[in-house]
């Protein structure tokens, strides 16, 4: 499957931002450059991803733009996709919502950065990766459109830092550990 890596991330990601916002596309460049998953981004391959940003709250209305943005950035190698995301915080009150420290929290009672991987294209499976303001880990293989089973448990590396006014976490995901169509041309993502 890792063959035919550099089609499948000439990629196209796609993030769907609620249901009222148009699929909206990323380019995901490869890069040969080691990254230091330590929550920092101050690789050179961070400052020249595209970032993906104007996000809309889901909660308790999907039609305004978020008040605490985020900022995504995604590259890959040969064996990982990596994730940086920055978010933000305007009350800079570093108060977080946590209802768990335990790895696989209940995702909706804990502020949490989270990814879904529909490497399929089917809108129904896929897989999703989530990282909370303290480092905790969470991930889940998705079924039937709606359900995540926490279950499915995946070795990946995660690390955040805390900052006054933001909080900054990067992801490295093995790409064995999702599994896709070969000669898939990109993946559906949803962050």
């Amino acid at each position: 499957m890792l063959l035919h890596l550099h089609r499948l991330f000439l990629l196209a990601c796609c993030w769907l931002f609620c249901h009222v916002a148009a699929a909206q596309t990323l380019t995901v460049s490869p890069t040969d450059s080691t990254i230091r998953v330590d929550g920092l981004l101050t690789e050179s391959v961070w400052q020249r991803a595209t970032v993906a940003s104007d996000f809309i709250q889901n909660f308790p209305n999907d039609t305004l733009k978020a008040l605490n943005q985020t900022e995504v950035r995604m590259t890959y190698d040969r064996n990982y996709l990596y994730i940086g995301v920055i978010c933000h915080d305007q009350t800079r009150n570093k108060r977080f919502v946590a209802g768990s420290l335990k790895r696989d929290f209940d995702w909706d009672a804990n502020d949490n950065f989270s990814v879904y991987i529909d490497s399929f294209g089917d809108r129904i499976n896929g897989f999703t990766f989530q990282l909370t303001p303290l480092g905790v880990e969470r991930e889940g293989q998705m079924f039937n459109g709606e359900n995540v089973a926490s279950e499915w448990d995946n070795k990946w590396r995660s690390s955040v830092k805390l900052f006054d006014d933001r909080w900054q976490g990067e992801m490295m995901i093995p790409l064995k550990s999702i599994r896709y169509r070969q000669g898939a041309g990109y993946f559906l993502i949803n962050f």
